[in-house]
């Protein structure tokens, strides 16, 4: 082999193997899951904030865009104790430029520095909604009790 060849061979494993480092889903298994709701793995996302990382991950219907689970987790890294509510919302694009709805679970949580905690919306035989044409993107997020901030993760597209 010429030492062209070589370096175009290298060259192309070292892109191949970055592309897979960047499509990586988050780490945390409980977001990838789909036992809850069953379906299809469809993506994840993450939004880094100052004292933790906010996760999602959804699950689709088999061989449709049907929503079976979405599943939000924060890892709180520092800080003091937030009350908080977890969340998804339906967007119409990756930039999120319209939100057609957000649901949250029913329950406020509190979580301390060092504790990681999931909540897995799950719809075994019916979905909020289908992920159409003008709403196939969606993120998760995570409203603080006291000030009603909502904190989202990036958008995840099918």
């Amino acid at each position: 082999m010429t030492r062209s060849l070589i370096t175009r061979i290298l060259a192309f494993v070292s892109v191949v193997t970055m592309g897979a480092v960047l499509l990586a889903a988050p780490a945390s298994a409980a977001v990838n899951s789909c036992s809850g709701g069953g379906g299809t793995f469809w993506g994840s996302n993450y939004g880094t904030l100052d004292n933790g990382e906010l996760r999602v991950g959804w699950c689709v219907e088999n061989g449709t865009s049907i929503v079976r689970q979405v599943n939000v987790e924060y890892a709180k890294s520092g800080g003091g104790s937030i009350s908080v509510k977890f969340g998804w919302s339906m967007v119409n694009n990756e930039d999120a430029t319209a939100t057609y709805a957000t649901w949250l679970e029913p329950t406020a949580r509190t979580i301390s520095s060092g504790q990681t905690q999931t909540y897995s919306f799950t719809y075994p035989t019916a979905s909020p909604a289908a992920v159409s044409r003008d709403w196939q993107c969606a993120r998760g997020v995570m409203q603080a009790q006291v000030s009603l901030v909502l904190y989202i993760t990036k958008t995840v597209c099918s």
